[in-house]
């Protein structure tokens, strides 16, 4: 059974259901009660146990919200539409709620309790470029109001691996020349940047809220699960099995 709200209450919307089916190895979504709204909320109605994406519309937006109905349970949702405001541009509204979180599951207590919680979060829709890393590194550089000198510049610079006897060393695989940061030749500016630490990928955070005055950070592990991976426990994103073609990889 599916039980859905809206906040504010008066804001009803169409309510679209596509229920996820294995195409090969792929999940994919295919629309329910012919491709027609299936009612308008406040929503009550009998579902079959499976995973769906529900599709909120109103005249001005639209928000997808992942249900998981596993066998002998029910779904009850609220979707703070208010939310959808104040997501800026690029950025992709996860609604909080429960999720299946299988693979911690699976490493850590096989016999706990899978079902987590997450507040409602904003989530960059696409990695963060080569472009943007650079833009990142030669901004902070030489600026008064930066503690970044050329020492700590390099220590942000991406770095690869490169084994050599008895250990594996780190070094820059980009260049720094008369004070600014270059992308070697051949490197693909609008890919996702590789290479980064933890502590790499939180200075850009810290600097991107500085430089526009909104907040940012890295999510956290439930957040990045259920961005990545929906509701329903699913290893990957399309679904339960490795497959290269379907990941974007770098």
């Amino acid at each position: 059974r599916l039980i859905l709200t809206t906040t504010p209450p008066e804001q009803m919307c169409e309510v679209f259901v596509y229920r996820y089916e294995k195409s090969g190895k792929r999940l994919l979504p295919v629309p329910q009660h012919g491709g027609l709204p299936i009612g308008q909320t406040p929503l009550d109605i009998p579902l079959p146990m499976g995973s769906y994406a529900v599709v909120l519309k109103t005249r001005h937006r639209e928000v997808r919200y992942p249900v998981y109905i596993p066998r002998g349970h029910h779904w009850k949702g609220e979707v703070d539409l208010n939310l959808t405001r104040k997501v800026h541009q690029g950025f992709v509204l996860v609604a909080g709620g429960p999720f299946w979180n299988a693979s911690e599951q699976r490493l850590e207590d096989p016999h706990g309790n899978p079902w987590r919680n997450v507040s409602s979060f904003a989530m960059q829709q696409y990695p963060v470029t080569n472009r943007e890393y650079c833009a990142f590194l030669n901004a902070i550089f030489g600026s008064e109001t930066s503690k970044y000198g050329w020492k700590e510049v390099l220590e942000l610079i991406p770095k690869h691996a490169k084994r050599v006897p008895r250990w594996r060393t780190w070094r820059p695989i980009w260049k720094f020349r008369q004070g600014r940061v270059e992308l070697p030749q051949g490197l693909n500016p609008d890919l996702p940047v590789v290479g980064m630490s933890w502590y790499d990928a939180t200075a850009y955070a810290s600097w991107l809220s500085r430089a526009t005055g909104k907040k940012f950070r890295l999510p956290n592990y439930p957040e990045w699960v259920k961005a990545t991976c929906g509701v329903d426990g699913r290893r990957f994103a399309w679904g339960d099995e490795a497959e290269t073609i379907y990941g974007n990889a770098a």
